[in-house]
């Protein structure tokens, strides 16, 4: 019974052998190039603990399953594969050919052959061991086949990775192989060159024009660039020919940020923050990923890591092809070109992945289409960003265009006003010469009746002498308090007319604009609060306009608006006006009232406190952080206030004269109407104080403000 199991058993396995017999590959001397993955067969190892004489064993032997036709991809495993093939020999002695393994990011290849005494041999490679192991300085793998024409050669190969597997294997010719290498590094020298020529010339713009999206943009080439030579095999063999886990770890890290930084590009080429704000989120996530994940692809495993990446590249590649579509959809011109860019890319990439995952089986054409997207998708992303100069240069000349013609509408309408005042001017000098009519027709008068007077009452001559002295005493005095009152008058009439025609029209404009406008269609929180913070800011200039007026009302009685002032609230409330100022300049603020509280007219107060804080925050120095400095103390029967800053200062031996006279500027590059200084003069000399200021160009200006202790 026994017996007649085994003889069963025996011939079951002579039957599984017949069935998976291997037809084996002639080889002869006229052969040049063989692709040879159609006479394959393969065995997994998922334990990795097979030797070469466990899968010769006939129970292991029959398992070895036949390549599929064309197929060089296993997708990405964890485990090793055993790969067999029979030759049988028909060269002569001398003949050399070579198998080639056209992979080289593989991480060990053990090559098993027969010798001359039939002893089996073993060559180890991969790119964990050094460069110089190689059979050739050649970017492949190469594994020499020894003449046999005695029987057929049975070889095998036991193949490890932690990436995904390919195994292109040929046989080529010893004189053909050094024909195809050569014109295998003359292509790869045109595809990195060409690369490199592409990320010089953007670089040299990068410097020129100090864009950022041109650095990003050469920061994604170059990664890219590098990354290529790492899946090629360049970088093993002339950049790093020390072997080890260093070529795992710089292809995973190289290819990662290469897709970090074709997400940061793409954010500022398309200005997603703007056309597409949704899809903007989500490239600032993505692009916080991907740079974490390179980050921490120098500690996790290889294998989790690179099965990651090629998902990882698809999504990333498929969202910027979305936001490149949403914005050009939105009116961004320059898209378009980086749409086609990337859908070129996408082709290449998309065939890469998936012969990565063992789904596309052709390794050599995932590999030309990844050369020539990366290639169509750098030139086509330098004419997008050519194409943005132009458009850069063709904006800016529209808005000196716009910018021209609102100079020529506010030339025309200061013209007008012009007229406006003239026509004003004549009518009241019309009016003052009837004025002076009148008086000296009256004047005849007077004297008239002072003749009569004369002629009637001679005998209160000597009377009539003393009150006429003291007539003309009193004359004099009130000419010189109408000529007073006159210029008094006039500084009114042109501080009102400056409010009433520079600030009060823009500021109603402003009102009514904001009134109108549809806050519905305002996107974003953002902008939302920007623009609640603009009406604020509007409606509380209104409030100060209207305040003005009431000063000007009210200054022939001043004393009647006198109250206590904590001199904190003051500058607390116009840091509060100046809130969008402050928050550009970020100035230090440092204060110490010695006396806290002050008895004054708090329209008066708060404007010389604007005046101060605002000149302080605009003539800030480029150079160095803006400090701002108040203090305040009494001495003697005077409040002084002191307000110093480290900005422009002022040339008072060139301005001295006229610092505070009306329109007066001393800094032409930055914006303003010269009205400040002359109106805290004006405010300061109608409460009964003075002015006194210190300062030097380039390092800044002291105003110290003294003013009588109110006895209201």
């Amino acid at each position: 019974m026994t017996a007649n199991a085994s003889l069963t058993a025996v011939l079951l396995l002579l039957l599984c052998g017949l069935l998976r017999a291997q037809t084996p590959l002639v080889v002869h001397d006229s052969l040049l190039d063989q692709e040879v993955n159609s006479w394959l067969m393969l065995l997994p190892d998922p334990e990795g603990r097979l030797q070469l004489q466990d899968v010769q064993r006939p129970e292991l032997a029959s398992q070895f399953e036949p390549v599929e036709r064309g197929r060089s991809s296993f997708g990405f495993v964890d485990h090793p594969y055993w790969f067999r093939l029979q030759l049988h020999n028909r060269l002569l002695p001398d003949s050399r050919l070579f198998f080639d393994i056209a992979y080289p990011p593989l991480d060990s290849i053990t090559f098993y052959y027969q010798d001359a005494n039939g002893q089996w041999q073993a060559e180890l490679n991969g790119d964990l061991l050094p460069f110089d192991k190689r059979l050739r300085f050649y970017y492949n793998y190469l594994f020499q086949i020894r003449p046999d024409t005695a029987h057929s050669s049975t070889y095998y190969f036991r193949v490890s990775t932690r990436g995904a597997l390919s195994f292109p294997l040929s046989i080529k010719q010893d004189h053909y192989l050094y024909q195809e290498s050569a014109l295998g590094y003359f292509i790869y020298g045109l595809y990195y060159g060409a690369l490199l020529l592409i990320l010089l010339y953007n670089l040299f713009l990068y410097a020129s024009l100090r864009l950022a999206s041109y650095l990003y943009y050469c920061l994604f080439i170059f990664f890219s660039l590098l990354s290529q030579t790492y899946l090629y095999g360049h970088a093993q063999q002339f950049l790093w020919p020390w072997g080890g886990e260093i070529n795992n770890l710089m292809s995973g890290v190289t290819l990662l940020l290469s897709t970090g930084f074709a997400l940061v590009f793409t954010m500022f080429f398309i200005e997603s923050k703007r056309y597409t704000p949704l899809l903007h989120k989500g490239l600032v996530g993505l692009s916080i990923g991907v740079f974490s994940l390179a980050l921490l692809s120098m500690v996790l495993p290889y294998g989790f890591v690179v099965s990651l990446i090629a998902k990882v590249y698809i999504v990333n590649v498929l969202v910027i092809v979305a936001v490149a579509g949403t914005a050009w959809r939105k009116g961004q011109r320059s898209a378009r070109y980086f749409l086609l860019a990337w859908l070129v890319y996408l082709v290449g990439l998309l065939s890469y992945s998936l012969q990565s995952m063992g789904v596309m089986g052709d390794l050599q054409t995932a590999s030309q289409l990844v050369m020539i997207g990366s290639t169509l998708d750098a030139l086509l992303l330098s004419l997008a960003l050519a194409d943005r100069i132009r458009q850069y240069r063709q904006e800016r000349q529209e808005a000196q265009e716009e910018a021209l013609l609102a100079l020529n509408e506010k030339k025309e309408l200061l013209e007008h006003q012009q007229q406006i005042l003239e026509k004003r001017v004549s009518e009241r000098t019309l009016k003052l010469q009837q004025k002076q009519k009148e008086v000296i027709t009256q004047n005849r008068r007077l004297n008239e009746q002072q003749q009569l007077i004369e002629e009637q009452f001679q005998q209160l001559a000597i009377l009539n002498e003393n009150q006429e002295k003291l007539i003309n005493s009193r004359t004099g005095e009130l000419r010189k308090a109408n000529l007073d009152l006159r210029k008094r008058n006039q500084q009114l009439e042109q501080f009102a007319y400056i409010i009433s025609h520079n600030l009060r029209g823009p500021v109603a404009s402003m009102l009514g604009l904001l009134r109108l406008f549809d806050r519905r269609l305002v996107e974003g929180t953002e902008n939302k609060q920007y623009l609640n913070m603009l009406d604020q800011s509007v409606n509380k200039l209104d409030t100060i306009i209207m305040d003005l007026g009431q000063v000007l009302a009210v200054e022939q009685n001043l004393g009647k608006f006198y109250r206590d002032i904590r001199y904190e609230d003051v500058l607390q409330g116009i840091l509060q006006k100046l809130q969008l100022q402050v928050g550009e300049s970020n100035p230090t603020i440092t204060t110490q009232f010695e006396e806290e509280v002050i008895r004054s007219h708090p329209a008066y107060l708060e404007s010389i406190f604007y005046n101060l804080i605002s000149n302080a925050l605009k003539y800030r120095h480029p150079d160095r952080p803006l400090e701002i400095s108040v203090r305040s103390w009494r001495q003697g029967d005077q409040h002084r206030l002191m307000v110093s800053d480290n900005g422009l200062g002022i040339e008072l031996e060139k301005y001295g004269k006229r610092l505070f006279t009306l329109y007066q500027r001393f800094h032409p590059h930055i914006e303003g109407k010269g009205l400040g200084l002359y109106m805290l003069k004006r405010q300061v000399s109608a409460l009964g104080g003075t002015v006194e200021v210190s300062s030097s160009p380039g390092e800044g200006s002291t105003f110290t403000i003294s003013l009588p202790v109110s006895t209201e």
